[in-house]
């Protein structure tokens, strides 16, 4: 066991180095090409939008670190049945924290012109790019990032960092072609929403993979969601 755990950290370790390398130089590279590309408004479009994303995400409240940090517990004991219920109750979590986020979003659009102002490109509808960004910061709730928490709670994150680096140059790579080929902004933006989207099925196909029998199921009794109640408190 403790040489499993060894191994894995080992690993771990590698891949995390990798994904921080090529988390530094490719986007370092990206930018520069949007610039030189575009022209430095359009970075400073994709900034205000990002930064409006942030703030949008903190809707999450710290709910999936006291998710993971609730499933160690169980993980550490073989008990799978309330591995699968913390599991449930993390996808039913961000099933609502995405549509939260959405609404928020939604009621920011009239205001995006307010925000801007007129600085943005004069080729660029704002209102589309923007719903790209919602839409990219959204995915990930609906779809498979709750799956995340196995691979965490496991250690087992040379996985993670390799769905993470795979997902990354996938990204990367589509925006430098929208960038050289077709200089378009668009199509840049769109790269985003498909990296995440790759990434959750990447998630997905490792998660089944690796824990076959872990699916979402079953109830949780009372005493551990008010636990979790708390965690979420001291995060928020």
């Amino acid at each position: 066991m403790m040489s499993n755990r060894v191994d894995s950290a080992r690993r771990g370790i590698k891949t995390g180095i990798i994904n921080r390398v090529l988390s530094i130089v490719l986007p370092f590279l990206v930018q520069t090409l949007l610039v030189k590309k575009l022209g430095a408004e359009y970075v400073g479009l994709k900034g205000v939008f990002t930064s409006i994303i942030q703030v949008l995400s903190l809707a999450e409240l710290g709910v999936g670190n006291a998710l993971v940090y609730s499933m160690y517990k169980p993980v550490a004991e073989n008990n799978y049945d309330e591995i699968c219920a913390w599991l449930k109750l993390y996808k039913e979590i961000y099933k609502y924290i995405g549509f939260a986020i959405l609404g928020i979003g939604i009621i920011l659009m009239p205001f995006l012109n307010l925000i801007i102002g007129n600085d943005s490109p004069s080729d660029i509808n704002i209102y589309i790019v923007y719903s790209l960004f919602l839409f990219n910061a959204i995915i990930s709730y609906w779809m498979y990032s709750y799956k995340l928490s196995l691979f965490i709670s496991f250690q087992c994150t040379d996985i993670q960092n390799n769905i993470l680096t795979i997902a990354l140059f996938f990204t990367s790579i589509i925006q430098l072609i929208a960038l050289t080929l077709l200089k378009s902004f668009y199509l840049f933006v769109a790269a985003i929403v498909i990296g995440t989207v790759v990434n959750n099925c990447l998630i997905n196909y490792y998660s089944r993979i690796r824990f076959p029998d872990i699916t979402c199921r079953g109830n949780l009794p009372t005493d551990r969601t008010m636990g979790l109640k708390k965690k979420i408190a001291g995060l928020l």
